[in-house]
């Protein structure tokens, strides 16, 4: 009976904490991807993109 007891508070522990793992990661990942968006977003400001035209010339190779 003891045994079963512990066995069962140990499992609970571990879904626990790999719960909390779990939600830990994923805030970190919207944080990440927060900060990309915003630095994306004040270096497109900065920045503007200008179009590149790649001109290919074909040479014969003889």
């Amino acid at each position: 009976m003891l045994l079963e007891v512990l066995v069962a508070v140990a499992v609970a522990a571990s879904l626990a904490s790999l719960y909390l793992s779990l939600v830990a990661y994923l805030r970190v990942m919207r944080a990440v991807r927060v900060v990309r968006g915003s630095l994306a977003r004040s270096l497109g400001r900065l920045a503007k993109p200008r179009r590149r035209y790649v001109v290919f010339e074909v040479v014969p190779i003889s």
